[in-house]
């Protein structure tokens, strides 16, 4: 009997496993992706001569393009030459930095191909197979997954404020709550940490933001017109009165750079391959924080490793994990060089909506009717762990503000190891940021 009841323990847990796997990896059937549309990321030459230079970069990318052509599939864009633009600009000196990029993401291109009736995995194969036969090394072909903004949970509502007061009274508890008013006793910001806002773009005209946005270092990654970054949508400039503003409202930080990085429409929907440009951008601007209030389902290897190099050049990511009501996170929040924010209440219970549990919460942050900039200078209360996320980038500004030199790795061990413990970590984390406690840390007081 005791043989009988192991062997059946024994299959009910193999029974589990097999569930909890099948539901962690859904096949790229069930994915939303971008129709007709891979990512493809070629290795580096062996031995290069010397350090990448604009002119040799141009020459490899010319030749793959060539390639790539031949194979019958239609190159749509080379995110190396959409991202520098014949420019560096990390390190005046040499290519450290494309060098860097060629090493950990590859030569990487969006292609296009036309609907044979194969499945995505068939052509993936046939484009991989025709590539090797032509003599390249293939890093990585996945198809370019849609991502969306992690947006507000309950109906918009939108303010026109008077007032002249730092903070607003509807700011108070979220502020009060991860002691930023202490906070800004020992730092609240510098115009010299860069912050960069992944998102629908930022409305730079707002008066509350317009003198912290830098025009110059922004860019848009989702239409032909680089330069328009102008949010429309109204998410990214909520996201970024949070981190920094000024006068009616205040962020987390009330001295900061704002830099403005599109990879989201104006429908609030963008791909892996726009994160990946914005990464990259954002890093090659020399940004201290990335902020993603966004979320998609499925692993990107090409985002994962842009994710990796931003973190091995300083920069601190952050990102949402998710508004589903599920105890499953999502990606970009889940890879480990991202801070993975979920969202609390005014009285510190874990929102509804904000997932949680396998992959690992980092920290909780106020995400229930957060009151911040909205478009053509108004106002507006917005739920959602996108909200949340903002509030820990701007932590993660005050640290730099505060400490130039640190890394980013050790910034994020920071912030987890002050949060205030809110419940099961499995939940919550490491707990509630508490960016007072967290400037104690890194100032030694």
């Amino acid at each position: 009997m005791k043989k009988f009841l192991s062997l059946f323990m024994i299959v009910v847990v193999l029974m589990t496993l097999s569930v909890s796997v099948s539901a962690e990896k859904s096949s790229i059937k069930d994915s939303k992706v971008v129709e007709g549309e891979l990512i493809v990321s070629i290795e580096k030459i062996e031995k290069p001569v010397g350090k990448y230079s604009i002119q040799s970069l141009d020459n490899q990318v010319e030749k793959h393009i060539d390639i790539l052509n031949e194979t019958g599939f239609e190159v749509k864009d080379s995110l190396l030459s959409s991202v520098f633009g014949g420019e560096v600009t990390i390190s005046s000196k040499n290519n450290d930095f494309m060098s860097e990029v060629v090493e950990e993401v590859g030569y990487v291109y969006l292609v296009k191909y036309e609907d044979t009736g194969e499945s995505v995995e068939k052509v993936i194969q046939r484009l991989e197979d025709k590539l090797t036969e032509k003599g390249l090394k293939v890093k990585l072909i996945e198809p370019n997954y849609v991502i969306e903004m992690d947006g507000q949970t309950d109906e918009l509502q939108c303010f026109r404020s008077t007032g002249t007061e730092r903070i607003h009274e509807n700011q108070a508890w979220h502020y009060g709550m991860i002691n930023i008013p202490k906070a800004w006793e020992i730092s609240s910001g510098n115009r010299n940490v860069k912050m960069a806002v992944l998102d629908t773009g930022i409305d730079y005209n707002h008066k509350n933001l317009k003198n912290y946005v830098n025009k110059s270092l922004g860019k848009n990654f989702t239409s032909n017109d680089a330069d328009d970054f102008m949010d429309r949508q109204g998410h990214g400039t909520h996201v970024a009165g949070t981190i920094a503003s000024y006068g009616e409202v205040s962020g987390v930080m009330q001295e900061a750079t704002l830099v403005p990085v599109k990879i989201l429409g104006d429908d609030g929907l963008g791909s892996t391959y726009n994160i990946m440009q914005g990464v990259i951008h954002a890093t090659n601007k020399g940004v201290d924080v990335v902020n993603m209030s966004i979320r998609g389902w499925d692993y990107s290897e090409g985002m994962d490793n842009a994710c990796k190099t931003a973190e091995s050049k300083g920069v601190i990511v952050v990102a949402a994990t998710g508004n589903d009501y599920m105890s499953r996170i999502g990606y970009p929040a889940r890879y480990d060089s991202v801070l993975a924010v979920g969202a609390v209440d005014s009285n510190g219970l874990r929102a509804k909506f904000s997932n949680y549990g396998k992959g690992g919460v980092g920290v909780m942050a106020p995400g229930v009717n957060i009151y911040s900039t909205f478009l053509n200078n108004r106002y507006a209360n917005m739920s959602g762990t996108s909200m949340a996320t903002p509030h820990v980038a701007g932590v993660a500004g005050l640290i730099r503000s505060a400490d130039r030199n640190i890394t980013a790795s050790r910034a994020k061990e920071i912030i987890k190891n002050t949060a205030n413990y809110a419940g099961n970590p499995y939940e919550y984390g490491s707990g509630i940021v508490d960016a007072y406690k967290a400037l104690i840390a890194v100032s030694g007081r």
